[in-house]
């Protein structure tokens, strides 16, 4: 199957919602109610500007704006050599260039191009290039607006100016563009990173999408590349590949779940013509953002005002908080990062203050994968217990998102007794709700009455009360139970608390099926062999 490639997923990507808008409205952009651009146009200026290699096509596009004033004899403005040019292909440009001969001194249009003379210096711009480089005009008044590129090209209009003039502005709108990209694209830096890592690991053949990206992948990039990092990037640190590996995978796991794409090459909604609805790339890039929400859900004010994790325990959820998926896939990277990963970054840190010693870069780890793994394990714990604290606390409230919680803490407990069998089967709407009402009722005064301890309600609200009274961080005291704004807290905190169980939970049920102790001594003696290569030590 002929799948959309990883690299332009990545492209596609890191686009901000304003900036796939922009590329749309250039891909709709019609003449004679034809498109204006075509479809290898379009995509060649998406991946142009994603991918930051618009140096040399601006300093085109000024000599460009130079030719398309001089056919303007009147106002020398460049605006009719685009736009009254027709569908933005090579015969119409060189039409237009022919029908305005003949041209001023120094510029000159032969079968090739438009050559445009500045001093001892020639410069051709082919008529091949020149839909592309309409294309970034419409692409530049339309991101950066009219006014601002009007106001950059005006020393290129009206004559033939010098080459130090023509580089100069194709340098400022550059500086203009590289701002206006800086909010709606990953850095240059970033994007550099991850496609050399995507480089890698699709060079090794081993799987395609996100299996692309795997746990021998990842110790293999960093051994290979980490001692060179000056040269190639920023791989020194096992912990700095294994987020780029993280995040390549939640793209290309993301992508491929949610595009369901074959062919796909170009951005439009178009999909029989083989193109990416923005609006699937806008729900791909949401996703991933929800993905990593729930720590930073409950780092934040509001719920920052809340205990339900402590310092620690937010950190070790760090480790596996990664996406739905992304964790069970890459659990022993999880491992090596965890425990190798802090590893190196006290090698690091000793470095910095100048007391690095052989003893830091051969010792043990803090803890071996058993002994990690068993830490996530007590941390799904205490996530549960803090999940029925809040259960307590909501229902103390009577909060309908009580039932909710019941149900995802227990979905197999059993609430028919809720209903009321002498309601009779209502049609209607309003008296359906009313009767929902009426159960939710019924619900938290069963919960409320006194001794109640038989029957799984009784057994679950006597386990919450436990939970609740025995939890002494802030927001978790009798005092807090009448608090609405507190309650109000539990709600939100619980949806996090879930999403964050959820992931938990598949990483410990899938990695505790794993016999763990040779993979850690292997690791062990892998890791200190390359450190010594890194930072010097007996082998060094």
């Amino acid at each position: 199957m002929d799948v959309v490639s990883a690299e332009e997923l990545l492209i596609e990507e890191g686009k901000s919602g304003e900036l796939i808008a922009v590329f749309q409205a250039v891909q709709e952009t019609t003449i004679n109610d034809l498109p204006k651009f075509s479809r290898k146009t379009c995509h060649e200026l998406a991946r142009s500007i994603a991918c930051r290699s618009y140096g040399t096509a601006l300093v085109e596009l000024c000599y460009m704006l130079v030719a398309a004033s001089a056919c303007d004899r009147i106002g020398g403005r460049f605006e009719s050599f685009f736009w009254d040019s027709g569908a933005a292909r090579a015969s119409a440009f060189r039409a237009y260039l022919q029908a305005a001969e003949p041209l001023p001194d120094g510029i000159a249009a032969d079968g090739a191009g438009v050559t445009v003379v500045t001093g001892d210096d020639t410069f051709t711009v082919t008529y091949g290039r020149m839909p592309f480089l309409s294309a970034m005009v419409e692409f530049l008044m339309t991101a950066l607006g009219y006014e601002v590129l009007d106001e950059q090209v005006r020393p290129l209009l009206g004559g033939v100016p010098s080459r130090a003039s023509i580089t100069e502005t194709a340098n400022a709108i550059s500086r203009q563009l590289y701002d206006y990209l800086k909010d709606h694209l990953p850095t240059a830096h970033t994007q550099r990173k991850t496609h050399e890592l995507l480089d890698f690991l699709g060079a090794r053949g081993t799987g395609s999408g996100p299996d692309l990206v795997d746990d021998p992948g990842i110790l293999e990039f960093w051994l290979g590349y980490s001692a060179e990092a000056d040269e190639r990037g920023d791989f020194k640190t096992y912990q700095g590949v294994f987020e780029a590996a993280v995040q390549l995978r939640r793209v290309l796991q993301y992508a491929f779940e949610r595009y369901q794409m074959t062919g796909a090459r170009s951005i439009g909604a178009d999909r029989e013509a083989g193109e990416i609805d923005p609006a699937a790339i806008e729900e791909a890039v949401a996703a991933m953002e929800e993905a990593v929400e729930p720590l930073q859900r409950l780092a934040e004010s509001p719920l920052d005002e809340i205990k339900f994790l402590n310092g620690r325990e937010a950190g070790l959820a760090g480790d596996v908080a990664l996406g739905p998926g992304v964790a069970p896939a890459l659990a022993h990277s999880v491992l090596r990062n965890a425990v190798f990963g802090k590893a190196q970054n006290r090698i690091t840190n000793a470095l910095r203050h100048g007391g690095l010693d052989d003893g830091l870069i051969d010792g043990a780890p803090e803890a071996d994968y058993n002994r990690q793994l068993k830490s996530y394990g007590d941390l799904l714990g205490r996530v549960e217990t803090t999940l029925l604290a809040v259960f307590y606390g909501l229902a103390h409230g009577r909060r309908a998102e009580t039932i909710d919680l019941v149900l995802a803490l227990r979905p197999d407990i059993d609430l028919a007794g809720l209903k009321d069998s002498d309601e009779p089967e209502w049609e209607d709407d309003n008296v359906v709700l009313l009767h929902a009402t009426s159960a939710v009722d019924r619900f938290f005064d069963g919960l409320a009455e006194t001794g109640r301890k038989t029957g799984p309600l009784g057994k679950l609200m006597g386990e919450a009360r436990k939970a609740f009274r025995g939890n002494a961080r802030q927001g978790f005291s009798e005092d807090d139970l009448g608090d609405d704004d507190i309650l109000d807290g539990y709600v939100d905190g619980a949806s996090a608390l879930l999403a964050l169980h959820k992931e938990l939970s598949d990483f410990v049920d899938g990695a505790g099926r794993i016999d763990w102790p040779d993979h850690f001594d292997r690791d062990t003696s892998i890791f200190h062999q390359h450190f010594r290569i890194l930072y010097g030590g007996a082998d060094g």
